[in-house]
C-alpha cells in the first residue's frame, strides 16, 4: 500500500511528466523496459497529446472565490483549454462537471485527452459545493498549457520454452485513482514477480501504459502480432465486492475457458459477461489489433468510479489477494494443460500389467456412487476417445467436472507408462 500511495501523489497522465517517475517506482518493484513515444505521434488517427498543466484555475463571483481548480489533480477537467471571461450561471453550467451520486468527490473527465480535436475547457466540481453557488454572473480564470512531452509504456517480456505469449495488462493514466487502473497495475507486478520464479513452458508480456494508447501504440511496434495467443486486461481488483468476468470477442476461446474455471475456483458465484457488456478498455485494442483473445477481470461496478473517491480508503488487502490468487491459477493451469495426441484404443484398464483403473464401489450393490465417484467412471468409459482427439486436458475435466488437478495426476500415470502421447504446446 505504501507504494501505490506514492503513485497516487503523483500527476500521472497520458503523456505527463510524472509518468516517468511513476515508472522509476514500479521498476522497483518489478523491472520494466519502458518505451517512449513523442507527444503528436499518430497512428490511425489516434494522437499522442501534449503534456498537459494546470497553472490558474479559479471560479469567482460577487466579490469572493467560489473555486480553485489547483487544489487537486482532477478539480479541472483532463486535458482543458484556457479560458478568461465572465460567464453567467447558465453558461457556465455547460462547462461545469459533477457526479451527484457521490457528492462529495471530483469527478474524472478524461474525454479529452482521446478527442483533442473536441477540447474545450472545464471544471469537475464536487456537487455539493456546485449546487450552493447562487445564480450571478462568474469570472472565469484558467490556465493550462500544453507542451510536447513523451508517452511512457512500461513492459516486460519473459520468455519461456515456447514463443507462445499469455498478455497480462493494466492501465496507468487515471491520476488519483487507485482502483480503477492502479490497484490492478500493483497485482500484476506481484504476479510477474512471482511468474519469474518458477519455470515456465510459455512466454508471458507484462503491458502497463495509458489506456488505449499504450496497446495502440506497443503493438504498432511489434513485428510479429502471431506470438500472442491470449490475454487477460486486469482493472479495479481492490474494491469490495465481487470479482466480474468478461469475455473475449469470440467467448469461447481457451483464455475463455482458463479464466471461467479458475476463477470459479476463488469465487464459485463468479459473475461473467460477454464482451463489451460493460466496459471497453485495451481487450479492446489486442481483439482488434492483433486479434487475440483477452478477457477482462475486474470488481466492477463500484460507486467510487471516475471520482476522488476512489482512494486508498476503499481498498482491500484479502480483496488484492483474492485477485492474484486467481490470476496464478490462470498460469498454472495454462502451464500444465496439454492437448492429447494419440493413446491406446482400449484397454483393460484393471489389468495388474496396467493397473489405471480407479476403483468405486458397484453401483446398487454396496451403495449409491458419490458424484465425484459417478463423474470418474464415467470418464474411464470414454477415456481413449479423448486420447486419441485433439481436446485438451482442461476440456476433459469441464466435461467430466472433475478437479483439474485430480485428472493431471490420474493422466500422468498413463504418460509414465508410455501410454500415451500429448501435445505440450497446445495453445
Amino acid at each position: 500500500m505504501e507504494n501505490l500511495e506514492r503513485v497516487l501523489q503523483l500527476n500521472i497522465g497520458v503523456a505527463q511528466e510524472d509518468n516517468g517517475r511513476m515508472f522509476d517506482l514500479l521498476s522497483e518493484i518489478f523491472p520494466l523496459d519502458i518505451l517512449s513515444i513523442p507527444s503528436g505521434t499518430e497512428y490511425n488517427g489516434w494522437i499522442v497529446p501534449d503534456d498537459w498543466q494546470v497553472k490558474r484555475a479559479s471560479i469567482s463571483g460577487s466579490m469572493r472565490q467560489f473555486f480553485d481548480g489547483t487544489e487537486h489533480p482532477l478539480a479541472v477537467a483532463q486535458y482543458s483549454d484556457s479560458f478568461h471571461g465572465t460567464v453567467n450561471y447558465r453558461e457556465l453550467y455547460e462547462h461545469v462537471f459533477t457526479r451527484p451520486d457521490v457528492p462529495s468527490a471530483y469527478p474524472y473527465h478524461s474525454q479529452w485527452l482521446y478527442r483533442p480535436w473536441e477540447s474545450n475547457w472545464g471544471f469537475c466540481v464536487p456537487y455539493n459545493q456546485y449546487t450552493a453557488w447562487p445564480d450571478c454572473d462568474y469570472h472565469i480564470d484558467l490556465e493550462t498549457v500544453k507542451t510536447p512531452g513523451h508517452m511512457k509504456i512500461g513492459y516486460s517480456h519473459i520468455e519461456g520454452y515456447y514463443p507462445e505469449t499469455i498478455v497480462f495488462a493494466a492501465h496507468t493514466c487515471h491520476a488519483c485513482q487507485a482502483n480503477d487502473g492502479l490497484a490492478a497495475v500493483f497485482v500484476l507486478l506481484e504476479l510477474f514477480k512471482w511468474i519469474t520464479q518458477r519455470q515456465r513452458k510459455y512466454s508471458y508480456l507484462l503491458l502497463l501504459g495509458p489506456e488505449h494508447y499504450g496497446t495502440i501504440f506497443y503493438l504498432k511496434q511489434q513485428r510479429d502480432l502471431s506470438i500472442y495467443r491470449g490475454g487477460v486486461f486486469l482493472d479495479m481488483p481492490g474494491s469490495d465486492g465481487p470479482l466480474y468476468l468478461q469475455r473475449s470477442f469470440e467467448q469461447n476461446t481457451a483464455i475463455d475457458d482458463i479464466a471461467e474455471y479458475t476463477m470459479r475456483q476463488v469465487q464459485p458465484d463468479l459473475q461473467i459477461g460477454p464482451y463489451a457488456e460493460t466496459f471497453g478498455n485495451d481487450e479492446t485494442v489486442w481483439e482488434n489489433m492483433a486479434e487475440m483473445p483477452m478477457v477482462a477481470v475486474s470488481r466492477w461496478p463500484y460507486r467510487e468510479y471516475h471520482t476522488s473517491a476512489d482512494n486508498l480508503d476503499i481498498i482491500i488487502d484479502a480483496k488484492m489477494s483474492e485477485t492474484l490468487e486467481a490470476l496464478k491459477k490462470m498460469v498454472l493451469l495454462i502451464e500444465k494443460n496439454f492437448r492429447f495426441d494419440s493413446g491406446p484404443t482400449y484397454l483393460s484398464l484393471s489389468n495388474p500389467n496396467y493397473n489405471l483403473y480407479r476403483h468405486h464401489p458397484v453401483p446398487g450393490v454396496v451403495r449409491p456412487l458419490c458424484r465425484s465417484e459417478r463423474n470418474m467412471a464415467r470418464m474411464q468409459g470414454s477415456l481413449f476417445r479423448w486420447f486419441n482427439s485433439d481436446k485438451t486436458l482442461l476440456d476433459m475435466a469441464r466435461r467430466w467436472d472433475i478437479p483439474f488437478t485430480t485428472l493431471h495426476e490420474y493422466i500422468k500415470h498413463f504418460q509414465d507408462k508410455s501410454l500415451l502421447k500429448v501435445k505440450e504446446n497446445w495453445l
